[in-house]
């Protein structure tokens, strides 16, 4: 989806949202070639497949490599990617073909999906419209690596490198307590604002979509927890 000067509209937005219920995390605001990096240190080969009526819904499976030597190895679907030879380091992607996703008991429906054979896949990457996202399993390493990635969208948009490290805890906390925050960059005063919804808010702020928050500031390239 782009904004009507044609750039992605993730790219052009300085909002994200996140939301973390149980074992799945998900969202809006980050494409899914944003937040792929956050699996690469994963020993895990990716089968994706393209669907929906305009094709707007992708759908990756990551599954173990030596499962993966069971299966037929197409090159992917997605434009944005090619097949990667075997002996590289590099995400390895190859199409979810028919056979493998009968194996798998995977079934596409519009826009949403099933997975039967849940004890053979690592992980499920979700994304509509380059747009929304949902990931699933999700354990607190890999939350951590998911909000640097999507932290590195607000970098981006600062226009700077930004060491993140020290506002990792507080978001995640933010989520086991809140269960979704929304992330806005505010590039003018070098922070980023983390708000949630609450019933703390007097009535008439509620009515009109306010939020609690607290800012991330930055710093020398550097953020700070909060203020």
């Amino acid at each position: 989806m782009t904004d009507s000067r044609g750039l992605p509209r993730w790219l052009d937005s300085r909002r994200t949202e996140i939301a973390r219920t149980g074992p799945s995390f998900g969202g809006a605001g980050v494409s899914l070639d944003e937040l792929l990096p956050a699996f690469d240190g994963d020993e895990v080969v990716w089968y994706s497949s393209v669907y929906g009526d305009i094709g707007d819904n992708v759908l990756m499976l990551a599954v173990d490599p030596q499962l993966a030597k069971t299966f037929e190895r197409l090159p992917p679907d997605r434009l944005e990617c090619r097949e990667v030879p075997s002996d590289s380091s590099q995400r390895k992607e190859y199409q979810l073909t028919g056979g493998v996703a009968e194996h798998l008991g995977v079934r596409l429906e519009w826009n949403s999906y099933s997975v039967e054979r849940c004890d053979l896949v690592r992980y499920e990457v979700y994304s509509h419209d380059d747009w929304f996202f949902h990931v699933d399993p999700v354990d607190d390493g890999l939350l951590k690596r998911l909000l640097q990635t999507i932290l590195r969208l607000h970098s981006f948009r600062a226009g700077e490198e930004i060491d993140w490290t020290a506002a990792l805890d507080p978001i995640r906390e933010m989520l086991r307590e809140h269960q979704r925050v929304w992330l806005k960059s505010i590039p003018r005063r070098q922070t980023v604002s983390v708000s949630w919804e609450t019933d703390d808010l007097p009535l008439l702020a509620r009515l009109m979509g306010r939020k609690a928050s607290r800012e991330i500031h930055v710093e020398n390239g550097h953020a700070h927890s909060w203020s």
